[in-house]
């Protein structure tokens, strides 16, 4: 099956556009000091943007490279084309981030997560079958464990399902109607 040549095009156009923006996002947040791996407004904004692109990469697909017709299968292959550049290339940047920008980051991360898990022990240990003090000295282990590879597929993995969620709504959204 031949690939339609604007696909390849707005594919490149807005998933390198859209990825630009999630690492300026991620910038911003980390340097204004509101650590973006855990903030929801951070993961809320990057949603928006891969939304966004998405929503642009779909209609001009549709405008611009196939004279204004677009079928649901066309949009949904710019969508996952789109967002999958996006995720990966973000993971690569967010890799290269905690590799080799911050490579104390880990550290920084597995203390806050810690801190997270005890401000949040009472909630947590709330509906539980077994011993409160037993399963947070669990918790704390397994966040000691995660590696930075963890941490990058994690990025990738959630980046990942945003588009998924959105492609399919999107494409409805954008598909000419049969005659």
């Amino acid at each position: 099956m031949k690939l339609h040549p604007g696909i390849k095009k707005v594919t490149w156009t807005y998933g390198l556009s859209g990825t630009a923006m999630l690492i300026l996002a991620f910038a911003v947040f980390y340097l204004l000091g509101q650590q973006p791996w855990r903030n929801l407004i951070s993961f809320l904004l990057d949603a928006i943007i891969i939304g966004f692109f998405l929503v642009l990469a779909i209609r001009d697909f549709k405008v611009n490279q196939n004279g204004g017709e677009l079928r649901f299968y066309h949009g949904m292959t710019v969508g996952f084309l789109t967002f999958f550049l996006m995720a990966a290339l973000y993971a690569i940047a967010y890799a290269i981030f905690v590799y080799l920008i911050s490579p104390d980051f880990i550290n920084t991360y597995v203390e806050l997560a810690i801190e997270d898990l005890n401000s949040r022990r009472e909630i947590l240990t709330e509906n539980i079958d077994r011993d409160p003090q037993e399963f947070m000295e669990e918790q704390i282990r397994n966040v000691k464990a995660i590696t930075r590879s963890q941490l990058v597929l994690d990025v990738f993995l959630k980046r990942s399902l945003i588009g998924f969620f959105l492609t399919p709504a999107i494409s409805i959204v954008f598909r000419t109607n049969q005659r």
